[in-house]
């Protein structure tokens, strides 16, 4: 099973959530991941988190009530056990008997691997293949090895506090059931960094992506709307420019049911954001944001 079909499969579940019939649903986890937020800006990982680790009060995560509300196609279960299976933690890597095997630095549990070693930490998710090997997520983050006693540290103190606030539990029953702490964790890392290379600012890319279900009926709606300057159309795809007066607030590009709107800085992303769902209505449907940083805009 390919990275791109769990990944496809995912999205899939999210552009059903965010339709109106689930807007109470997502209200409700979007309140449980922020919850005692000061900064609402720190939501690094909420979709991840909302489409595996979410529950409600009854007990169920997104993945059991998609299934519940939906008629399912017969590759859909399979891929749908993957997501339910993944494990969400920070990785270290190293070669044993020929294989590459990752280590949770948390739980010191093991997962053979699909795919190269790398340096460092690796935070993010691990899904099951179906041959009994592990696949890292696409969206793994790369930490340099030096945060590994403080990660370590930090989950260890979140850890006893739970046990001796609640109820004894192992590491892994933490991490799977309290995985909010380490997407905290992160949050505050991705802050730290993003102060200390603020001056590297022009050398990020800033994304908000958007899901498109009327690609002809959106392209022609762009294409009389007077604050879009279209610059590019080819077959299927449709570069255009969000003006502000005579000035460009943000490159946007059309293509392949998905709308991407991109910005040098992250302040101009808010408000191009706003600004496109207020024109753009019901047409787009909010998926998630990225940052692109220097050697991904290279390739």
């Amino acid at each position: 099973m390919e990275k791109q079909h769990v990944a496809e499969m995912a999205e899939k579940v999210l552009y059903w959530l965010m339709k109106e019939q689930q807007k109470n649903l997502l209200e409700e986890a979007k309140k449980t991941f922020t919850y005692g937020l000061d900064d609402q800006d720190s939501v690094r990982g909420i979709t991840d988190w909302i489409l595996h680790d979410f529950r409600t009060k009854s007990g169920e995560s997104i993945l059991d009530i998609y299934q519940k509300r939906n008629s399912l196609q017969a590759e859909d279960a399979p891929l749908l056990k993957l997501l339910e299976d993944s494990v969400y933690g920070a990785f270290k890597s190293m070669e044993v008997a020929g294989k590459q095997l990752v280590k949770d630095v948390f739980t010191k549990k093991d997962y053979y691997v699909v795919g190269e070693g790398f340096q460092g930490l690796a935070v993010g998710r691990l899904y099951p293949d179906d041959q009994g090997q592990w696949m890292l997520s696409e969206d793994v983050e790369m930490l340099p090895e030096a945060y590994e006693t403080m990660l370590v540290k930090g989950i260890m103190e979140k850890y006893n506090d739970y046990c001796r606030d609640f109820e004894p539990v192992d590491m892994e029953h933490f991490m799977t059931h309290q995985s909010l702490v380490l997407y905290r964790f992160m949050a505050i890392i991705d802050q730290t960094e993003s102060e200390e290379w603020e001056d590297a600012s022009d050398y990020m890319l800033y994304q908000g992506i958007y899901v498109v279900e009327k690609m002809l009926e959106t392209a022609d709606f762009i294409r009389k709307e007077d604050q879009f300057v279209v610059s590019l159309e080819e077959a299927g795809a449709m570069v255009f420019r969000l003006m502000e007066g005579d000035q460009i607030l943000a490159e946007i590009v059309l293509s392949e049911n998905r709308l991407e709107i991109e910005c040098n800085a992250e302040n101009d992303l808010h408000r191009a954001k706003e600004k496109v769902e207020e024109i753009m209505g019901n047409r787009i449907i909010y998926l998630k944001d990225e940052v692109l940083h220097l050697d991904d805009i290279l390739g």
